[in-house]
């Protein structure tokens, strides 16, 4: 039985959709399995929480911490891409990190 539950929690605009959000859930099945077991997600309030039980959370929590990481990399370089081709089309861009 699991000891512990973890919160993990991210802002909602670093995520693209409904569809990404599943495919986070999904890579943190994968990458917890065998120490932790992750019990659903919610939304709410300019965030996504997804929660885990587990009795090794510090583990668990390295491991998730690598699907996040991604996920940041790949948001700052979305932003990045539409920041490029804002500034050549003219558009005005006023911050990199400003929520869909």
């Amino acid at each position: 039985m699991p000891e512990y539950q973890l919160v993990l929690q991210l802002p909602s605009n670093i995520v693209p959709d409904f569809d990404a959000m599943v495919a986070i859930e999904d890579e943190l099945i994968e990458r917890l399995s065998g120490i932790a077991e992750v019990d659903g997600h919610d939304i709410g309030s300019g965030t996504i929480n997804y929660f885990v039980l587990t009795t090794k959370p510090k583990q668990a929590f390295e491991r998730a911490k690598s699907v996040f990481e991604m996920l940041l990399l790949e948001f700052v370089e979305r932003q990045l891409i539409e920041y490029i081709f804002g500034q050549r089309s003219g558009s005005a861009v006023n911050s990199l990190f400003a929520p869909h």
